[in-house]
């Protein structure tokens, strides 16, 4: 149990010091958080590049204009009465 309080700068110093307790026992969690971050930057970094490495190799671009340009129309939708 803490010590009672009995005056404004005992709790203002029993304040501080409890804060800055849960602050530094936060640091650790904090570091984990922001090193899995990184790592997740730079693996997606590395997984886009690969892709996009891999798309120019099958010329997707290319495949995609050629579809676009020998697609058939498609018929006008009919309108049934029910």
């Amino acid at each position: 149990m803490p010590a009672a309080v009995t005056d404004l700068p005992t709790a203002l110093l029993t304040g501080l010091a409890a804060g800055l307790a849960t602050l530094i026992s936060a640091i650790p969690s904090i570091l984990g958080a922001l090193i899995i971050l990184l790592l997740g930057w730079i693996i997606t970094g590395a997984l886009a590049g690969a892709l996009a490495k891999a798309l120019r190799a099958v010329r997707v671009n290319t495949a995609a204009s050629f579809s676009a340009r020998r697609s058939v129309p498609m018929p006008p939708a009919s309108s049934q009465a029910s």
